[in-house]
């Protein structure tokens, strides 16, 4: 506070007591197997484009991908999906990779391999080929060769480091000077052509250089460690540069800046180099094509690990990796310069592999190897689960379990019965004694809906529901609120249903907690109930209700962190009222409680001395009882006509 000294008005800012943050339960979660991606690991998508670029397009041994796009197609908006292999079994799942050699001598230089297993990896190519050309004249041998003339030199710059190969005889070669009107091209120094090069070899160069300069001192013969060039702006740390002129070629990395003046270690440099020698940065271009489409190439690529912004691992490895496809790994290879990798063009990965099917425990997991389902238990922020159209018992019954586990209680797990099960007394007989669950934490759908093949014109498939119904439960959610139940509401881009399910049929599954999927003429494929796993009719046996709940937990725990370690005191019980009561009567108010016309019938909150005794104070201990009274769903309308006596008038 201030102090008064003066007169004055004096302002101060007071701060506001904690509100109860709103969260978001609209967010769902998949687990299931995709064509690659992270394995075990909850990743965040927000839209299906995102989905195809992270996990890849259909597969015919997984409902995944499918599931996924109804969930987007039905107004879901966000969700994460968990990537499932054979964690355990033979064969394991394995990366696809390709080794790039360098320059000398075609020694192995760096691995490259698929970010995650699969066997898409197998159709991953890659290319080191900047430019490429054929010579225009053959190299004959010699022991001093300063010069080829090529069929073309557009492409080709100062400081290049050429390969030619006519596929017996290669010559290794750094361009000094270009004529652009003979298309020859001249050596930074004279090299051995052991045997000639015949006419029409290959040229190529994987070279690129984000600096271009030359020295503007003279530097002596002998080791040195500093020179001056006539533009040090866009050098770095860490660069490898070819100086050379003609006769003579040598390399250093970058140590320091100082002005125009280049330090590096001690180099033997001799005979030394005038005024106006070449001085260029050694990069490289790598490009890579996924199934055939090709990817933005990676450019300026440095082979220097001391090069922080361009070296290759920095920038295609690890937590900065540029790619979600590919990384890189360095291996031995030479030094400087020559570690530029050889120009190779559309070289596939392989080795790539999916590995064994996953099994029941590679879908649910454990806390402790955190595969399948538990790879989710550090993410709280969603509200709906599904493992599209894995029907084991083990693996629904684990969804479910899983759900609504000490560790979670926060999500409605959706389940998917076998298709199999696809007449009423089989998918009573699974309700009730194969899946055996009572559990206001999960939910299912019956039967399986058609959906039109998004890979093949004029074919139908079908598909397990819990995708598209998840999509429902999204939206309604985001949209209206969780209190509203996610039902008589027609599926998107759904044909019809496995099976056409009677009304007496659904007499008997509804009451189980079977929600079921029928076709009504000009109406579409609707949702046709909104219940949970649980048996007792105590409200939480409609999703709305549990969703409800859900998000008032959520929303309290969160807001009343604000109030841990404060001294217990009347005050703090009345301030973690207002808190709640605030919390509340925003929600009533927004037509998610019963009745929308009487708060206090709708929610009430209590926090004071007498559910906080001198006991429950001594154990540091708040006790704060919120009661609410959620809106059920109308699930019967019950329509009493009868015909009234004496004269009825009708009146236009």
């Amino acid at each position: 506070m201030a102090e008064l000294l003066r007169p004055d008005v004096y302002v101060e800012e007071v701060a506001s007591p904690p509100g109860v943050p709103t969260v978001s339960v609209s967010t769902g979660a998949f687990v299931g197997i995709a064509d690659r991606g992270p394995v075990n690991e909850a990743v965040f998508i927000d839209s299906f484009t995102s989905y195809i670029r992270t996990f890849g397009s259909y597969r015919s041994d997984s409902y995944l991908t499918y599931a996924v796009k109804g969930f987007f197609d039905n107004g879901g908006s966000r969700c994460y999906v968990v990537r499932v292999v054979g964690n355990t079994g033979s064969p394991p799942p394995n990366e696809a990779e390709a080794t790039l050699v360098d320059f000398d001598p075609d020694t192995s230089a760096y691995l490259v391999k698929t970010r995650y297993v699969g066997a898409f990896g197998n159709y991953v190519k890659y290319s080191t080929t900047r430019f490429e050309t054929t010579l225009a004249a053959a190299i004959p041998s010699g022991a001093s060769t300063t010069s080829c003339t090529l069929s073309d030199v557009s492409g080709i710059f100062r400081g290049d480091v050429l390969y030619i190969d006519d596929g017996v005889d290669q010559a290794k070669v750094v361009v000094q000077s270009i004529d652009i009107s003979l298309n020859t091209v001249t050596f930074a120094a004279p090299v051995n052509v052991v045997a000639e090069i015949a006419l029409a070899a290959r040229v190529a160069t994987s070279s690129q250089h984000r600096i271009t300069t030359q020295t503007s001192a003279i530097i002596p013969t002998g080791a040195a460690t500093m020179m001056t060039v006539a533009s040090a702006s866009s050098i770095r740390i860490g660069q490898i540069l070819t100086i050379s002129d003609g006769t003579t070629l040598k390399s250093i990395t970058v140590t320091g800046i100082n002005g125009n003046d280049i330090i590096f270690a001690s180099t033997d440099l001799s005979p030394g180099f005038a005024i106006g020698a070449l001085v260029v940065s050694q990069e490289f271009m790598l490009r890579i094509y996924d199934a055939g489409e090709e990817l933005a190439p990676y450019e300026f690529l440095s082979p220097s690990a001391t090069n922080r912004q361009d070296y290759v691992e920095n920038r295609l490895a690890g937590e900065s990796n540029e790619s979600l496809l590919i990384e890189v790994e360095e291996s031995t290879g030479s030094a400087g310069y020559l570690k530029i990798p050889l120009p190779v063009i559309a070289t596939s990965l392989t080795t790539g592999a999916d590995g064994a099917a996953p099994v029941d425990a590679d879908y649910v997991g454990t806390e402790a190897n955190g595969y399948g389902l538990h790879a989710l238990d550090g993410t709280s922020d969603f509200s709906f689960l599904s493992a599209p159209g894995v029907t084991s018992t083990t693996v629904q019954q684990g969804g479910v379990d899983y759900a609504g586990g000490t560790g979670r209680q926060d999500i409605i797990f959706i389940c998917d019965a076998p298709s199999t099960s696809d007449l009423v007394p089989e998918i009573r007989d699974w309700r009730l004694n194969t899946l055996n669950r009572d559990s206001s934490y999960a939910s299912l759908y019956y039967p399986w809906i058609q959906i039109s093949d998004p890979e093949v014109d004029g074919q139908l498939l079908y598909l397990p529901p819990s995708g598209h119904v998840m999509g429902v439960y999204s939206q309604v959610a985001r949209t209206t609120g969780p209190h509203t139940p996610p039902a008589n509401i027609a599926l998107s881009g759904v044909n019809g249903v496995m099976y056409e399910v009677s009304d007496p049929e659904h007499d008997i599954l509804n009451p189980i907690g079977v929600n079921v999927i029928r076709g009504y003429p000009g109406e579409g494929i609707r949702i046709m109930g909104a219940r949970t796993l649980q048996n007792a009719p105590d409200g939480k046996h409609y999703v709305n209700v549990r969703n409800l709940t859900n998000f008032i937990k959520i929303s309290l725990r969160r807001g009343l962190r604000a109030y841990l370690m404060r001294a217990i005191d009347p005050s703090l019980w009345s301030q973690i009222s207002n808190t709640c009561g605030g919390f509340m009567l925003g929600i009533w108010r927004s037509g998610w409680l019963y009745p929308s016309n009487d708060a206090s019938a709708a929610y009430l909150v209590k926090c004071d001395s007498e559910n906080n005794s001198q006991d429950v104070v001594n154990q540091g201990r708040v006790n704060v009882a919120v009661g609410y009274n959620p809106p059920f769903p109308a699930e019967f309308i019950v329509l009493r006509l009868s015909r009234i006596g004496g004269n009825v008038e009708v009146s236009e």
